[in-house]
């Protein structure tokens, strides 16, 4: 891919953690900020996910307004854009894995695959009753599987990559343990766990790797260490869950049995803090990002042990 100029600002810049008497323990540090691409005017326009290439290290960003996906290195640096069209337009989510791009735009009902230069493959039907497709959401690719989020049916539905075959799905709509009101994220655990985010029950559900119901945890509210209207979540390597909270304005950070750790942030406009955070990521390295869609910008953190 061809190479550009840097655009991301990199700032030193630490944040104190909000945990009260546990803000000694851990702090926040901006490393830089994501918001265009090959020039000074090209910026990003409500971006709406991130996903990470583990293999080459690459930042993929759905840039929804601007109809492409946005490409950049590990360090910010500009790489490359990718135009899309059709039901792929206006992109909310994607996923990278096996030298694949996965992707879906606003209005889609399949998947789109995606070759690495771009071209579109072909679209995979995710209903397993064959009918006319799902609403796509959130998706999450780990290995030889994607998850993927059907909106009009609260699920989490899960494609063999090689197979191309629907394998299972969970959840469904429901106030049961493993149903789900409003789902809103997905995200895969090192053991395979399945986790999956309710934005209006404000709670994360956990599944085994069949996609047996586990537990569920996460405190509703508008107080500290509590989810008003989480968007999204991830897992790192660690097996420990980040969640963002829009009205809060907040990362959450909880332990691998899901018991609250700390929080991060608050409202604001500057590096550092958030302002109504849609979307969340972690890399291999335990770099965070964020994505904020009304200041158009990604930010990338690092948290300190």
């Amino acid at each position: 891919m061809p190479q550009g100029r840097t655009l991301a600002f990199v700032i030193a810049l630490t944040i104190v953690v909000l945990a009260g008497a546990a803000a000694a323990e851990g702090q926040l540090r901006l490393l830089f900020v994501i918001s265009g691409g090959r020039s000074a005017a090209d910026r990003l326009d409500h971006p709406a996910d991130v996903a990470l290439d583990a293999a080459t290290g690459e930042i993929y960003i759905a840039d929804t307004g601007n109809d492409r996906l946005l490409i950049v290195g590990s360090a910010g640096e500009f790489r490359a854009e990718i135009r899309v069209w059709e039901d792929l337009r206006r992109p909310i989510a994607v996923a990278v894995a096996n030298n694949e791009i996965y992707l879906a735009g606003s209005a889609s009902r399949r998947v789109g695959v995606l070759d690495m230069r771009g071209r579109v493959k072909e679209r995979i039907d995710l209903d397993p009753g064959g009918g006319k497709g799902i609403a796509v959401g959130r998706m999450a690719a780990v290995d030889d599987r994607l998850y993927v989020i059907d909106r009009s049916a609260d699920r989490v539905v899960v494609l063999h990559l090689l197979t191309r075959r629907v394998m299972t799905a969970l959840g469904g709509r429901g106030s049961k343990d493993g149903q789900f009101t409003s789902l809103a994220g997905v995200a895969v655990a090192p053991d395979g766990a399945i986790y999956a985010l309710d934005m209006m029950r404000a709670s994360i559900s956990v599944f085994d790797s069949n996609g047996s119901f586990i537990r569920r945890f996460g405190e509703a509210g508008g107080s500290f260490g509590q989810l008003a209207l989480p968007t999204g979540l991830a897992v790192d390597a660690g097996g420990r869950t980040f969640v963002v909270d829009a009205t809060r304005h907040t990362l959450l950070l909880y332990d691998t049995d899901g018991r609250f750790v700390r929080e991060y942030g608050g409202l604001g406009k500057t590096p550092g803090w958030f302002y109504f955070p849609r979307n969340v990521q972690v890399d291999a390295k335990g770099r965070v990002y964020v994505v904020e869609p009304f200041l158009n910008r990604v930010q990338v953190l690092a948290i300190r042990p």
